[in-house]
């Protein structure tokens, strides 16, 4: 017996900008404050912030620093993100690239959090599906290394998670 012949929902990440990208038939235009460093209006910075965000996921490798990142894999993104939305002074204002940049690296900071949290949870066991082999592999040799928990504890991570679970109390099941 088949399992399958249900519709399921699907990826609905980026379909409400295609749906307006579509209407207008030409990209969302999005206009970015000098003075604040974002949009505005509060549809273009959701707009920007998701794009953003789905780069940072699928697109941006990532790495254990930001200042890590070349400068070709920073092209890859603008491209990317140009290909989505029309940001005014995107390649031309230094002030709109840094503020772009900005942004990127609080969503890609954000992004190598969650990933740690994986590692410290799951341990170098298990998997997570948005990283390559490569990057996880990075990663997981920059946590475990001593210098990230501070020079006056040298601690592992194996340490940190069991002092977690200590403090926690006893399992109940």
């Amino acid at each position: 017996m088949s399992m399958g012949g249900r519709k399921k929902r699907g990826c609905t990440r980026g379909v409400g900008l295609n749906k307006i990208n579509n209407v207008l038939d030409k990209k969302m235009e999005i206009n970015i404050s000098t003075k604040e460093g974002r949009p505005t209006n509060a549809v273009q910075s959701v707009k920007l912030s998701n794009e953003l965000g789905m780069i940072v996921r699928n697109i941006l490798p990532v790495k254990p620093r930001w200042t890590k990142l070349t400068e070709v894999e920073m092209q890859i993104t603008f491209d990317k993100l140009k290909q989505k939305l029309d940001v005014k002074g995107l390649r031309t204002d230094e002030e709109v690239c840094a503020s772009i940049k900005k942004l990127l690296s609080l969503k890609s900071k954000d992004q190598r959090y969650r990933l740690h949290m994986y590692y410290l949870n799951h341990g170098k066991d298990s998997k997570p599906s948005t990283v390559s082999m490569t990057e996880r592999i990075d990663l997981c040799t920059y946590w475990s290394k001593e210098k990230i928990h501070g020079s006056h504890d040298s601690r592992t991570c194996e340490d940190v998670v069991l002092r977690t679970c200590m403090a926690e109390g006893p399992f109940t099941f």
